[in-house]
């Protein structure tokens, strides 16, 4: 597992973030992106749809998915705030995961600036 040093160095090295609180994306996504395998790798996993409601069912392309392996970018953002040491309150007192996910963003990219 790389070490919170890793992280931050991809973030100050141009790493790139999604202020996206929905999608679950593939672990290259990530990777192509900057960030260490490692650190991406932890976070993969089976992701099953819940179809008794439409906030719980996992999408592709308009079809119901049953399952899907990747990484939930909610997941990743707060491993990432966490692991540069990032202020996430005003992200934990967000409604709504797309909201959070945006103020997650907004709280790394201001220890990239530091």
């Amino acid at each position: 597992m790389p070490t919170n040093e890793a992280v931050i160095h991809a973030l100050k090295s141009g790493a790139r973030l999604v202020a996206d609180g929905h999608t679950i994306f593939a672990p290259e996504f990530y990777t192509e992106a900057g960030w260490p395998e490692e650190f991406v790798a932890q976070f993969c996993r089976v992701h099953k749809s819940d179809t008794r409601n439409p906030k719980s069912t996992i999408f592709k392309d308009g079809w119901v998915m049953e399952e899907v392996k990747g990484v939930y970018n909610l997941t990743f953002l707060r491993a990432v705030a966490h692991a540069v040491g990032a202020d996430c309150t005003w992200a934990d007192q967000a409604f709504g995961r797309g909201t959070e996910a945006g103020r997650l963003c907004e709280a790394i990219l201001a220890v990239k600036q530091e």
